[in-house]
């Protein structure tokens, strides 16, 4: 009986298949609202007040409602259309009023899916069929029918082109532009593209399907007048586009966009559909919710004069379940899970059923005249209304109870799971328990009940009740059917446990607190724990870690946000606080990042055991590599992986975002994560070096090594971490400074061993200096494979590099402006206040360049350097250019003397001025940074202090290692001349 149940649940595209829904054979269709063109197919043209039963249209299986018309596709697929015939809109071959429904042609034939007709303009439809190809006609300005041309299309005709081969699952006809939607989820549109109504970035109108190139994975579209609305697949993400005048694109403001925006406001809410009408939108949530924006009564919120720039929840339907809406041009209907329809906007032709035509209706109304009858679909055209019977093609339809099949209560879960557990204590008994007959009859009921408990956890989800229905019979299930798990059961059993652990997983798990517990307990805490983990266990985990990885998850486990599905908490993390009342990044408290401490440690801990078994299986077997040979692979969850890489990534956005400073608990956290997780990548590649050093390379080896690397914390995780410790405040990175520095040459020494550093920096050499159109970039070659796949770890030890450069240069820039220095920015610039305070930006830049000319133009007499600096910065320019002034003259000297006392500089040199200028830049630079000036001059030349004589022992390093520079490289030149000459003699 459930299964039979279940099958009248499903959506009636199994009708396609041959399994046919338990439906009444005749469909009831109510209609209202304007009939001037006889699209209700009345004999009059009056317009119709309220609901009336229209026998015409008894053989619907879904009706579309357009501007004065209407076109009715029956079960078999066929179409039907009557009202208004201008323009060839109904697609019957011609431009007259049809009072009758009349069937269309489909050249070739085909089975119709679904119709979408404009609501405003000159009319026009789509439709497409069951095989996903799309058919156009009617009014074919500004390119809108998609067949190359402007011309009025009278018969329904294929569109070719771009959507030849595309399986279409979703159109939608808006008043200037149509669009589609594929079944791999691309965006075409066409027609007029005025206002950016097209997506494609520019006011261009096109007359063939044209890919959205901005967005993907889309599963449904709404055109309007002038915009666009596209949902995702997942229901997570809705985008926007084109005229956004009264705010109808829900950005808050009034501004075009021409290409896809996220809908901000309906972020972390799953949306079920959209609808965009004339200068309104609206959109449906999972929950039954309905969140309007745009201008009008529309809005619902009982003003035809307001304007919402956002989405805005309409309260009158707040405690309604509503399972669909519908928009016309000025008006919309909605859906209850009670079959009740709901109507508000414009009724000036009676389209909102209140048996009147007077006034907007400025909030949701139920439409009278259809107590006790079970709508189950709605439409609205541009000024009329209908209500069917007939069961919907594109979602599902849940009765909450019916006797024997289903009974959607928290008893109904008390009494399965009393079931189970009374008879699943004796499953492996060889006598079974009373009153059953023989084990297989004991087993047949327990998988009967697994089947029907699976049943209701299925339709409990799809009728958006997940969250409410079990009440406390979540934790009890959960812990009988793990049990289960780990049990010794017939197979048969634990496919069907499995397969309802599957389907109610986001029901049956515990609050976000008493999850991450659990996940604490059931994590391994050493290598050897994962053998332990039972069946049950591992699944547990897998499902613990999956529905962890959502964001709102990760920001209240770390203390940003108050989790949703446990109102209690507040009481027992007294970090939260009342951070649900704030919008992300806003509260003021620190939060309580505890337990996220707890559960990064953990996860690095667990992924630290994968990557040692990694590379102890490297180490073992890399002579088994050489042979061509593999080894067993201990591949790690990865979820584990994921769940780790989603915390890191919310707590340094925060930390980005909210431009925090180092004392918070954020960068506290962020501190002593990294403290753990760089020491840890510092061994793997230090291992990774000796694992190259002792076996030679080899490309199976590089292979195996690359993936172990790429997949453990050193790998793509800390690439992410290291990027974006860049985007935040120096001060946050510099106590990690040690940590980094320990970490660069084990990195680099791993680089060396690797074909892709030297290559890259070959390539780098070659970059021409002065380069013109004709040459070709280096950098635009592609590097050998093997070469390729490590470029990344270069990339990565260079930001390592730039990062610790930062830490640096900010420990040398001083002190930051005070807020007083900041006030007097501008008074301190000008004229009168100007002298002696320290000079911008670009003239610094001048002053530098006018150095560096002086310094090498060999002749400070010939190109003066005229520039008024402080005494103390002017001596060190005299020292940096080679001055005969003093004391610059006795500094110089002073060093060369202590230089040949301890005999450093025994190389006989000529003609090296070059040498001598950069030896007395280091010099300068090094006095300065210091502060060793007074006590240099002041000192005997032959015995200076600890601290000066390192100042000179640095300076004559750098002289040292730029002549042996330049002698290698004369070397080199000297044996390449002796080769050539060799060579000649030869010959």
């Amino acid at each position: 009986m459930a299964s039979d149940y279940s099958r009248t649940c499903a959506s009636p595209d199994s009708i396609q298949t041959g399994d046919a829904p338990i439906v009444s054979e005749t469909c009831e269709v109510y209609v209202w609202g304007s009939n001037s063109s006889h699209q209700l197919v009345e004999g009059t043209q009056e317009k119709i007040l309220q609901p009336k039963l229209a026998p015409s249209f008894s053989d619907a299986q879904t009706i579309e409602a357009g501007q004065y018309c209407t076109f009715v596709i029956s079960t078999d697929g066929s179409v039907r259309a009557c009202g208004k015939g201008s323009y060839g809109r109904l697609g019957l071959g011609d431009s007259n009023n049809q009072s009758t429904l009349k069937k269309l042609t489909f050249e070739p034939h085909r089975s119709i899916k679904k119709v979408s007709s404009s609501k405003g303009s000159d009319g026009h439809t789509l439709a497409f069929t069951t095989e996903g190809e799309v058919f156009s006609w009617g009014d074919g300005d500004y390119g809108k029918l998609g067949h190359g041309n402007s011309s009025t299309q009278k018969y329904p005709k294929l569109i070719q082109g771009p959507l030849q081969g595309k399986v279409v699952v979703c159109v939608s006809a808006g008043y200037r532009h149509s669009a589609a939607v594929t079944e791999d989820g691309e965006l075409y549109t066409w027609g007029e593209g005025d206002f950016g109504r097209l997506g494609h970035g520019d006011s261009n109108s096109r007359n063939i399907p044209t890919l959205v190139k901005d967005i993907s994975n889309v599963g449904e579209v709404s055109c309007g007048s002038s915009h666009t609305i596209a949902l995702s697949k997942d229901g997570r993400t809705v985008w926007s586009f084109g005229g956004g005048d009264n705010g109808k694109l829900g950005h808050g403001d009034t501004n075009r966009v021409y290409k896809p925006k996220v809908i901000e406001a309906l972020q972390g809410m799953f949306i079920r559909k959209v609808c965009a009408g004339s200068q309104s939108s609206l959109a449906l949530t999972s929950t039954g919710q309905v969140y309007a924006w745009g201008c009008g009564a529309c809005l619902g919120c009982g003003s035809s004069e307001a304007t919402a720039l956002r989405p805005k929840l309409i309260e009158e339907l707040a405690a309604t379940r509503i399972v669909d809406i519908s928009i016309g041009d000025s008006h919309c209907l909605a859906l209850s899970h009670d079959n009740e329809v709901y109507a508000w906007g414009n009724n000036s032709m009676g389209q909102c059923g209140q048996g009147n035509s007077t006034g907007p209706i400025t909030k949701p109304k139920k439409v009278s005249g259809l107590d006790g009858i079970a709508i189950q679909q709605i439409s609205a055209g541009t000024s009329h209304s209908l209500a069917w019977t007939a069961l919907p093609r594109d979602r599902q339809v849940v009765a909450w109870h019916r006797p024997y099949c289903v009974d959607l209560e928290e008893s109904t879960f008390s009494h399965l799971r009393s079931f189970l557990e009374r008879y699943c204590d004796k499953i492996n008994s060889e006598i079974p328990p009373l009153p059953f007959p023989s084990s297989r009859e004991h087993h047949s009921f327990l998988k009967l009940c697994l089947k029907l408990l699976s049943n209701h956890l299925a339709l409990a989800l799809a009728g958006g009740v997940a969250t409410s229905i079990l009440g406390r019979q979540a934790g009890p299930l959960r812990n009988l059917l793990f049990r289960l798990m780990d049990s010794t059961v017939p197979d048969e059993i634990q496919e069907v446990v499995i397969e309802t652990l599957s389907v109610g997983a986001t029901m049956l798990l515990p609050p976000l607190r008493e999850r991450m517990e659990l996940l604490h307990s059931l994590l391994p805490q050493g290598p050897d724990r994962w053998e332990s983990l039972s069946k049950g266990q591992r699944m547990q985990l897998d499902i613990i870690l999956t529905s962890l990885q959502d964001h709102t998850h990760v920001a209240s486990l770390l203390g940003y946000s108050s989790p949703s599905d446990a109102a209690d908490l507040s009481s027992v993390c007294t970090g939260y606080g009342n951070l649900s009342d704030q919008p992300y990044g806003t509260q003021s408290c620190h939060p309580d990042t505890h337990l996220a401490e707890i559960l990064m440690k953990t996860l690095l801990r667990n992924l630290g055991f994968y990557t040692d078994q990694a590379f102890g299986e490297l180490e073992k077997n890399s002579d088994k590599f050489l042979l061509g040979t593999s080894s067993s692979e201990n591949s790690q969850p990865a979820h584990l992986h994921e769940l780790l890489c989603s915390l890191q990534k919310q707590l340094l956005a925060f930390c980005h975002i909210n431009n925090i400073s180092e004392n918070s608990s954020s960068v506290a956290l962020l501190h002593k994560h990294l403290q753990l997780l760089l020491p840890h990548a510092t061994d793997i590649y230090s291992r990774s070096a000796n694992l190259l050093k002792e076996s030679p390379w080899n490309g199976s080896v590089g292979e195996k090594l690359r993936d172990v690397i790429y997949v453990s914390a050193a790998g793509s995780m800390l690439c992410q971490i290291i990027n974006s410790l860049l985007l935040l405040p120096v001060s946050v990175a510099r106590p990690l400074l040690s940590y980094l520095l320990d970490l660069l040459p084990p990195l680099d020494c791993l680089n060396r061993l690797l074909p892709a550093a030297a290559l890259l920096e070959d390539q780098e050499l070659q970059w021409p200096l002065h380069g013109g159109p004709e040459l070709i970039d280096p950098a635009g070659v592609p590097l050998p494979q093997p070469a390729q796949s490590w470029v990344w770890l270069v990339d990565l030890e260079r930001t390592i590099a730039l990062l610790i450069g930062r830490c640096l240069g900010g420990m040398l820039q001083g002190s930051p402006v005070s807020p007083e220095e900041q006030d007097t920015a501008y008074w301190m610039k000008t004229p009168l206040f100007s002298d002696g305070v320290e000079m911008d930006t670009p003239q610094l830049d001048k002053c530098m360049s006018c150095l560096l000319e002086v310094a090498l133009s060999g002749n400070e007499e010939q190109k003066p350097f005229d520039y008024k600096l402080r005494p103390e910065i002017a001596v060190y320019v005299d020292l940096a250019l080679g001055c005969s002034k003093e004391p610059a003259r006795s500094l110089w000297i002073s060093m060369q003397d202590y230089a040949v006392s301890k005999d450093w500089d025994s190389a006989t040199l000529s003609n090296e001025s070059l040498l001598d200028t950069v030896s007395r830049f280091v010099l300068a630079a090094l006095l300065k940074h210091t502060n060793l000036l007074s006590q240099a001059c002041g000192e005997s030349r032959y015995q200076p202090g600890k601290s000066l004589s390192e100042v000179y022992r640095c300076v004559y390093k750098v002289r040292s290692r730029l002549l042996a520079c330049k002698n290698l490289e004369l070397i080199q030149t000297r044996s390449s001349s002796r080769d050539r000459w060799v060579k000649l003699e030869i010959s």
